[in-house]
């Protein structure tokens, strides 16, 4: 009897041992200055690289960490790359994927993530997450037939800001989840009863894989992306505990600066004008940052709105690119993205 109920209580063990440490698959790339995947609930470890002139940036006040990362509207193909691994493939299962998005244009389809290659005869796409020309979050799958079956979020994407999206889709009850905002509860759903499969392609982060040298992406994303989250498992999704330090937040307060035009054309108006600043601020110092982090450009302001003429930077008129504007008002910081085009 003994011997039994001694069995029978290490086999309860050992299933409890292994419900602890089921895994799950995907991964977390919070791409603070690298591409580590340091998710704790999958199988390995999927280390990403950067693409083409991606980088890792601190330009700007950041959701979580000390970096994002970070693509220049002024630069093609350039993206986040993690090669192809059985972890990173889900077929006909529950997946989710989360992310903080800082997207400067929204003028195309830009795709978030995508596991698959854009240049095979059949078009590969295991799981993606974009978003549309309406501006509005789409889970995407293709089917049996190759075909892309999407769901779409009601909420349009900001821009000029950081917005937390998440993307849940429970399979066996054919239905998908959109978030975003952090801890609230899905803020859309949609149904949506697709098989999907597996495929061989690597899993693209702010564009679309092409097996092309001379065009290697397609359909790029803008801006700044940070703390990627893919898994089988909605719990893991939503950034409730963080492995990084949160800012604080008195710096977190960009919408609090204007600028107009922006993106802002050389050959149509070489002027820009920073707004949205109170009167009472009283005195300020504007600077500019290129993506390499030197100042390009001071000025101290003491009325506002101000008007700024690009061509006062000193050597001449100021290249075109993707630049940040700080602000600093006594103890206070506001910094937004700039994109000056020809």
């Amino acid at each position: 009897m003994f011997n039994r109920m001694s069995i029978a209580s290490a086999l309860l063990f050992f299933c409890c041992v292994a419900m602890l440490h089921a895994q799950s698959k995907g991964g977390r790339w919070t791409m603070e200055g690298n591409g580590d995947d340091t998710a704790m609930w999958d199988g390995q470890a999927d280390t990403g690289r950067l693409q083409g002139e991606a980088v890792f940036s601190n330009l700007i006040p950041l959701p979580e960490g000390r970096y994002c990362l970070w693509l220049d509207t002024a630069r093609v193909h350039d993206y986040f790359k993690v090669e192809d691994s059985p972890d990173l493939d889900f077929e006909n299962e529950n997946i989710g994927i989360s992310m903080w998005i800082y997207p400067t244009v929204l003028n195309d389809v830009h795709f978030l993530v995508n596991k698959g290659t854009q240049t095979d005869a059949t078009k590969s796409t295991d799981y993606a997450l974009r978003i549309s020309l309406a501006k509005k979050i789409e889970f995407l799958i293709r089917d049996s037939n190759n075909k892309a079956q999407t769901a779409a979020s009601n909420f349009t994407v900001p821009l000029n800001q950081w917005t937390f999206i998440a993307v849940w889709y429970d399979f066996n009850a054919g239905k998908v989840y959109f978030w975003n905002r952090v801890g609230a509860a899905p803020v859309d759903s949609a149904n949506f009863r697709f098989n999907y499969f597996a495929n061989d392609g690597p899993l693209s982060i702010g564009s679309w894989y092409r097996n092309d040298p001379a065009a290697p992406s397609i359909k790029d994303f803008q801006g700044g992306i940070d703390e990627v989250r893919i898994s089988g498992r909605c719990e893991d999704l939503i950034p409730l505990i963080s492995g990084v330090t949160r800012r604080q937040p008195a710096v977190l307060l960009p919408g609090d600066l204007e600028l107009y035009p922006n993106p802002l054309s050389l050959s149509r108006n070489g002027s820009l004008t920073v707004g949205g600043v109170s009167p009472l601020a009283g005195r300020g110092t504007l600077t500019l940052y290129n993506l390499r982090g030197q100042i390009v450009w001071r000025q101290e302001v003491t009325a506002w709105p101000y008007r700024w003429v690009l061509r006062d930077v000193p050597g001449g008129i100021l290249p075109a690119g993707s630049y940040f504007l700080q602000l600093r008002t006594g103890h206070d910081l506001f910094c937004r993205s700039l994109t000056v085009i020809p």
